[in-house]
């Protein structure tokens, strides 16, 4: 078992280019996905709590009373809860859980309006809005492809495209009153003050001075990797040197206070704490919402984390245990919930899915527990969690599958076959490429139903803005600049060996001379820059920045993207690397014996395996 999770973590990166993809594209309003706590203003009105398994409860009086189960998250508005099903329904109820109503199905997130009325996103890229509180029929489709969204201060909603145009609606209910606000975005958030936050592709961070206009922003960092809104409505960020910093003042390039160093990844758990993965394995977790905040180790050993529907921490250990937080911010409270895993995702409804060192794929039926599991599937090569929440996963025979109902082991439909990889574009539809080189993107989530979009492919890749990057066989390597199009490609390149996506979503590809090219543009043909030279094979770190293998067998790591001499040799006498969960190096020396890095850019911070 050890040695196929070595192999699975090493031999995807062989000898050549292991390719990461871009960071996911997440709009942090998602982190209201649970209000673990909500309690009304007034003298004695409700208050309620969401436990780790879904129930729902009315917490006023001294006696809790249970009023919904199977819950993923929820909202209270002038006293009616409205809450957001494992399986994708919407029911709205009184707050001691009678009066219960059927909203709508098929949902994949919810919010509410400044109207009072619910906004949901269905899994298909529809957006729809309520024109009539509580009304299970009175629904109004106000837009199509959009990837995420949120409501903004003044109430109204604002949504990112899978184009990675970003739009506000300017009139209630409407499906034509829009204004796109920005393009080019990676993810955006609403911070404290209700204006937007974007991150574009080039790594810059972006702050509205005046709602609703496209052209009041203010550039307020650069070098950003991910962000995410704190319980305080300010702006955390990562770095792609591994700093994480948090705004104190909204609307400031200034006013930042740095959390933390060393961060691998990030998250903001139930409560608005802040999580981070650092590069050593250990995993930190704030003790209170604020810049000044103490950290607490919560647990070690980690080679990656989510957080689950619940709000609490799920992480996947090196030897292949996985493990699902019981509290927040402990270290102690902790329940075991599988072993020889290989890699996991939180689905659609907030619970676990895991693939097992067997091929096996299993999904939890109940939050926060080790024994309510079901097997989804078996010859699983690779999975992922599609747009819709569903799960998508390839089969070592080359078949293409996605579930239909979540949690179900009999709702699986065949999608695709002689598919050699699959991912999934920027709305939130699958990419495959056959083992005849044709690509195929799909039209309709759930479906077969696709449409060929290229020939003559190598290999490929999401780009930062979602769209596809793909090599072909003679070494050229081509951008699309429309999803789904067969037609709307732009070269970007020639003589390329290998390519992988930054951490920056742009380009870095090797060329058959040993040259390393990093694209300083999206989409450019002509905007490249030539960071290496002598170079074997590349990779992607955690952190976004390139590592190389020369052809002396020295081991480099880039520490600042899209520089030529910002390197440093981290090690000699290397065979072959890959990079490892934990987003540090894994390399196989000459001498037959692998080694892990346990500190990013350390020459000297390396354990044998």
């Amino acid at each position: 078992m050890f040695l196929k999770m070595l192999l699975s973590r090493l031999g995807k990166g062989s000898s050549r280019a292991t390719r990461r993809p871009a960071p996911a594209r997440r709009a942090f309003p998602g982190v209201e996905m649970l209000e673990a706590r909500e309690v009304l203003s007034g003298g004695l009105t409700p208050s309620y709590v969401l436990d780790s398994h879904g129930n729902l409860y009315n917490t006023t009086a001294p006696t809790h009373v249970l009023i919904d189960t199977m819950v993923e998250r929820f909202r209270v508005v002038n006293d009616s809860v409205y809450d957001m099903h494992t399986n994708g329904s919407l029911e709205s109820m009184n707050s001691s859980g009678l009066g219960k109503t059927v909203l709508d199905s098929g949902v994949h997130s919810f919010s509410v309006a400044g109207h009072g009325l619910v906004v949901d996103l269905h899994g298909d890229g529809t957006l729809w809005e309520q024109a009539v509180a509580g009304s299970a029929s009175a629904w109004t489709k106000v837009d199509n492809g959009v990837h995420s969204f949120a409501v903004a201060d003044n109430g109204l909603v604002v949504d990112l495209h899978g184009d990675d145009t970003l739009w506000v609606q300017t009139v209630a209910d409407s499906g034509s009153a829009w204004t796109k606000l920005d393009s080019d975005v990676h993810s955006f958030a609403v911070a404290a003050h209700g204006l937007v936050v974007d991150l574009h592709g080039d790594g810059t961070l972006w702050e509205q001075t005046v709602a609703s206009f496209a052209s009041g922003w203010s550039k307020v960092d650069s070098g950003v990797h991910s962000i995410g809104i704190a319980d305080n409505g300010l702006v955390v960020d990562l770095h792609g040197d591994d700093t994480l910093w948090v705004q104190t003042v909204a609307g400031s390039a200034s006013a930042w206070t740095k959390l933390d160093s060393d961060v691998h990844s990030f998250a903001v758990a139930g409560q608005g704490l802040v999580v981070d993965l650092h590069g050593d394995g250990t995993l930190w977790e704030q003790t209170v919402a604020s810049p000044t905040s103490t950290w607490t180790k919560v647990d070690r050993g980690v080679h990656s984390f989510s957080i689950a529907g619940n709000g609490l921490i799920v992480d996947l250990h090196n030897d292949g245990t996985l493990w699902e937080q019981t509290s927040l911010a402990s270290a102690s409270g902790w329940t075991k919930m599988g072993t020889g895993v290989l890699s996991f995702a939180v689905a659609g409804n907030g619970l676990i899915v895991s693939l097992h060192g067997d091929d096996t794929l299993w999904q939890q039926t109940t939050a926060a527990s080790a024994a309510g599991w079901t097997k989804l599937d078996s010859s699983v090569h690779t999975f992922t969690v599609a747009g819709n929440g569903l799960v998508v996963d390839l089969h070592v025979d080359g078949t293409l599958w996605e579930q239909s109902v979540v949690g179900s082991s009999s709702a699986l439909k065949k999608l695709d076959s002689s598919v050699h990889s699959f991912s999934m574009a920027g709305n939130g539809l699958v990419v495959d490429l056959h083992v005849n080189g044709i690509l195929r993107e799909q039209t309709v989530a759930g479906a077969p139903s696709w449409t060929r979009v290229d020939t003559n492919v190598q290999s490929f890749a999401i780009a930062g803005n979602g769209l596809v990057v793909d090599l072909y066989n003679d070494g050229s390597l081509w951008e699309q600049t429309s999803a789904g199009s067969a037609s709307a490609w732009n070269k970007v390149d020639s003589g390329v060996y290998s390519f992988s996506i930054a951490g920056n979503g742009l380009i870095v590809d090797l060329h058959g001379d040993g040259s390393l090219r990093e694209q300083m543009s999206a989409g450019s043909a002509s905007s490249w820059k030539t960071v290496d030279h002598g170079v074997h094979s590349f990779a992607v770190a955690g952190n976004g920045l390139v590592v190389a293998l020369h052809g002396d067998g020295t081991l480099w790591e880039q520490n600042s993207a899209g520089s030529a001499s910002a390197w440093k040799k981290v090690d000699s006498g290397v065979y072959s690397f890959s990079i490892a969960g934990s987003g540090l190096i894994l390399d196989l020396h000459n001498d037959g014996t692998v080694w892990e890095q346990t500190i990013a850019d350390s020459s000297t911070a390396w354990q044998q395996l």
